[in-house]
C-alpha cells in the first residue's frame, strides 16, 4: 500500500511537469510572435541611440534665470552636440510655449537628471530617438 502511494505521487508529478511544461511553451508562443513582429534598429540607428545615450550618462550643467525655453533647449544642442525636438502640440497641451520662462542650476549631474528636473514640473518628459531627444508630454 505504501508503494501504491508513492509510486501514484510519482505519477502525479511526472504528470504536473510535463503539463507544466507544455503550459510555460504555450505561454511562450505569443511572446516570440511578438519579438518577430517587433521593430528592429539598423546598425546605424542602434549607434546613434548609443551616443544619445551616452550623452545623456556624461555630466553636464545647466545655469539658466528666466530664459525661454527654446533657448535652453538650443543651449542643451550647442553644448551637449545633441539634437533637441520640440512636440509643440504636447507642449500646448502641457501650458507651455517656447517662450516659457526657465529658472534652473545644476552642476555636475547627468544630463538626463537635467533635463527630468527641467520638465518634470512641466508635466513633460523626454524621449530618446534616432535623430535626438523629443520633449514631449
Amino acid at each position: 500500500m505504501v508503494m501504491r502511494k508513492y509510486g501514484l505521487s510519482v505519477i502525479a508529478c511526472v504528470i504536473v511537469a510535463v503539463l507544466g511544461v507544455s503550459v510555460i511553451a504555450e505561454e511562450k508562443e505569443p511572446a516570440d510572435d511578438d519579438a518577430r513582429n517587433a521593430p528592429t534598429l539598423s546598425e546605424g540607428q542602434a549607434r546613434a541611440i548609443a551616443k544619445i545615450i551616452g550623452i545623456l550618462d556624461g555630466k553636464a550643467r545647466l545655469d539658466v534665470i528666466e530664459t525661454p525655453f527654446e533657448d535652453v533647449c538650443k543651449d542643451i544642442e550647442d553644448m551637449y552636440k545633441v539634437k533637441v525636438v520640440l512636440d509643440d502640440e504636447n507642449l500646448k497641451l502641457a501650458g507651455v510655449t517656447r517662450q516659457t520662462l526657465i529658472t534652473l542650476y545644476q552642476k555636475d549631474v547627468p544630463l538626463r537628471v537635467i533635463l527630468r528636473k527641467l520638465l518634470e514640473p512641466k508635466r513633460l518628459t523626454f524621449l530618446v530617438r534616432t535623430d535626438g531627444i523629443l520633449i514631449t508630454k
